[in-house]
């Protein structure tokens, strides 16, 4: 029996992918913090690009990225990309820098939508092995499955192994994504120097005098910051995005020795960023 559901496409996009895959073949980048992607922008021309390749609709689009911090809250471009339309955020977790369970997502979308009998052909941008299986399932179900891929650099490679068990293979050259990436304007990390407090009570703690400087440090910090960057430590609350946190714990070692082994300072630094930060930004909810 014939079954209009069938006329219709899937997107699904393995955003770890997406971004040091496209990212690196124009920027050169090879860490995420360094890649700026005008996500909508990249979501129609990629939605635009399937539409016109099969030749019938698209259902959906389906997201699929990390989600940072112990809880896995989503960060504000997780909101703003989950707010586009005809677009499923799926998140994963990121442990120890990476990602996990984002696999397990994409595998059980493309088998009910192939079981559902919900389109005839999903295309896949990712270029992990691990959904070889999770591609032959789909397709002995009756759907097509065509691999989008970026040009092949070093570190963003696609399986051989997916490559080989996928209906199509079509790798999007340079041009086609140059429009939608730009570098990260990194803000200077600020130069933190002694304060007066410091110099007169150098036999302080050194926990109170890690919060001190925490304190100095969110103080020049925001005198610096752009808004954007002001609004997403205020999302991410009580904890501070790696972004700023990094940098801030490597200007902190400079003043302390080593910090790996001292979970005390590195959270004490933390409490006095985080405290200044409340203080000046939302002084209504202290």
């Amino acid at each position: 029996m014939y079954d209009a559901r069938m006329d219709r496409s899937a997107l699904l996009i393995d955003a770890g992918y997406l971004l040091l895959g496209a990212g690196g073949v124009v920027l050169g980048a090879d860490r995420r913090e360094d890649i700026d992607c005008d996500y909508t922008a990249v979501h129609d021309a990629l939605s635009d690009y399937v539409e016109e390749h099969s030749g019938l609709p698209k259902l959906r689009t389906y997201w699929y990225d990390g989600a940072p911090g112990p809880h896995g809250e989503p960060t504000a471009d997780h909101r703003r990309i989950g707010a586009l339309p005809r677009l499923k955020l799926r998140l994963g977790r990121v442990i120890q820098g990476q990602q996990k369970g984002v696999d397990t997502l994409i595998t059980l979308d493309l088998l009910t939508l192939a079981r559902e009998r919900a389109i005839a052909t999903a295309y896949l941008l990712t270029g992990d092995e691990d959904l070889r299986e999770a591609v032959l399932a789909a397709q002995s179900l009756g759907i097509q499955v065509i691999l989008l891929g970026t040009p092949p650099i070093e570190g963003s490679r696609q399986s051989f192994a997916l490559i080989d068990e996928c209906d199509e293979h079509i790798v999007l050259d340079e041009e086609f994504w140059e429009p939608y990436f730009s570098p990260v304007q990194h803000m200077p990390r600020p130069y933190v120097p002694p304060s007066e407090e410091d110099d007169e009570d150098w036999d302080a703690p050194e926990e109170e005098r890690a919060r001190r400087f925490g304190t100095r440090y969110c103080e020049l910090w925001l005198s610096e910051a752009y808004p954007d960057q002001v609004h997403q430590v205020t999302e991410r609350l009580p904890g501070i995005p790696v972004e700023v946190d990094a940098p801030m714990l490597r200007a902190a070692e400079v003043e302390f020795g080593p910090l790996r082994e001292r979970e005390d300072l590195r959270r004490a630094v933390r409490q006095g960023f985080s405290t200044y930060f409340v203080s000046v930004v939302l002084p209504d909810t202290e």
